[in-house]
């Protein structure tokens, strides 16, 4: 993604070289050579950098990192540092596979695989977090799809577990490659790619955020976002925000979704030249922890061939200590607040005058829900075909054909008498309810003949007891 700034920042590292020549770098260590090394991760507990390699696991020890351990690692496979992630959980290395749910743990010098998973291959690019020591899973592609639900590793079945998202109303779509912050119960998702509905082979760039809590397990749109983040190089999570690189224009970005603000930075002096990472397929993240940086560098930027990385450890005052410019991460969609506020207080007279009126004329009447009628503060349960055949009498002008409310109860499985007794047990039953709500000795449902055809059965109900909306 910002392999072409590659030119560009060796000759800055060339320039300022990666020896402190201000106070400002406080701690540097080598970690490996960027052709053998693999990946790194950090453990928030000890502060200790892991690095790894195809074949081994290098240890950095906090807080000097001056002495390290050196663990010999068996892998299952060929290239298994390639094709997971690893991620440390209670001081524990674990390797998370980049496209299924195989999880392993180091133990010793062996890996023991720990999941009773396979290789699906449904959540390629996922956002691969923890929250409070659980490994989860969010979006990720598989079979020309995305997906749009969080998966947890569960210790009790050793297996990937979905969480559902049960409170929801509405859905984002499915992205791969989003980012993702918490705070408290809420994880906000953001930026990724989404596929084309139309043409599967397509990706449009997702530029929505949405909210997720998961507490109430309910997702809720925050709104649209006001940067390209695809445009942007990861830097770093720092905590509930996250810290980006804006390629060639010598800035960063810290983006806060929770208090929907980005802050922008200058890049200044000597810490220009550790926001640099090498290639699309292998990048050494960086890590802050406890209001500091540890930000990634190449030791020597002339021999191209050599190319040793170190971490160097700075205060989070001495990287972003120049802040340029503010403005909304996201936009919600919503009035201008002046405009708003008047719309709003309008409204509010109209509907209070409304529904008061309409309040008053049914203080008094009978309200017929889905599931049941209420009158003075009790309610009554009801069945959904009991419902239908009381709301087609209080619906219907004058009165109702004995058919038309055969039509609703009727079972075409059973005989026409049987039904017929159906239709008249409703009936009686509606009237009982009704005769024990309102305290009444008459039914309101009354049957008689057609006016047009003596012979056909109807029936008719007592509107002036009912609010009828």
């Amino acid at each position: 993604m910002i392999t072409s700034r590659l030119g560009f920042f060796w000759l800055l590292l060339f320039l300022w070289g990666f020896a402190p020549q201000s106070g400002c770098l406080s701690q540097t260590f080598r970690i490996g050579n960027f052709h053998s090394l693999k990946a790194t991760t950090f453990d928030k507990d000890s502060k200790d950098v892991f690095a790894i390699w195809d074949d081994s696991v290098r240890v950095f020890h906090a807080p000097a990192y001056t002495t390290s351990e050196l663990i010999p690692m068996n892998p299952p496979q060929k290239n298994f540092a390639g094709a997971y992630h690893p991620i440390v959980i209670d001081s524990e290395l674990h390797f998370v596979s980049k496209s299924g749910g195989m999880l392993y743990r180091l133990e010793g010098d062996s890996l023991r695989r720990i999941d009773r998973s396979f290789d699906h291959r449904m959540q390629i690019n996922c956002t691969l977090f923890t929250r409070n020591d659980t490994i989860m899973k969010y979006g990720g592609y598989g079979f020309w799809s995305q997906r749009n639900f969080f998966t947890y590793f569960s210790r009790e079945t050793n297996e990937w577990e979905i969480v559902s998202p049960r409170g929801s109303e509405v859905l984002p779509e499915g992205t791969q490659s989003s980012y993702q912050v918490q705070k408290g119960n809420d994880i906000y998702i953001f930026s990724g790619l989404s596929t084309d509905p139309f043409d599967p082979l397509n990706m449009n760039e997702f530029d929505e955020i949405w909210k997720f809590d998961m507490e109430g397990r309910r997702w809720e749109k925050e709104g649209k976002l006001n940067e390209d983040f695809h445009n942007h190089s990861l830097v770093v999570h720092m905590g509930d925000k996250i810290l980006f690189d804006v390629p060639m224009e010598y800035k960063l970005v810290l983006a806060d979704p929770i208090r929907n603000t980005l802050t922008y930075y200058e890049v200044w002096g000597e810490t220009r030249k550790l926001f640099l990472h090498y290639s699309d397929q292998h990048i050494i993240p960086n890590f802050y922890h406890d209001g500091k940086f540890y930000l990634v560098g190449q030791i020597d930027p002339s021999p191209t061939e050599n190319l040793d990385l170190a971490y160097t450890v700075l205060d989070e005052s001495e990287v972003l200590k120049k802040p340029i410019a503010e403005e909304p991460m996201y936009s919600t969609d919503e009035f201008p607040l002046e405009i708003a506020g008047g719309v709003v207080a309008t409204l509010g007279v109209v509907l209070f005058l409304f529904f008061g009126v309409r309040r008053l004329q049914e203080r008094n009447k009978v309200g017929v829900y889905p599931d049941k009628i209420r009158y003075g503060g009790k309610g009554v349960a009801m069945d959904a075909t009991s419902v239908q055949v009381l709301n087609l009498l209080l619906r219907s002008e004058g009165e109702v054909q004995s058919q038309a409310v055969m039509d609703l109860v009727e079972n075409p499985a059973q005989s026409h008498a049987h039904n017929i007794r159906v239709k008249n047990q409703v009936v009686e039953n509606l009237n009982f309810q009704l005769r024990t709500l309102l305290v009444l000795e008459k039914d309101l449902i009354t049957p008689g003949k057609s006016d047009e055809d003596k012979r056909i059965k109807t029936y008719q109900i007592d509107r002036s007891y009912f609010a009828v909306r």
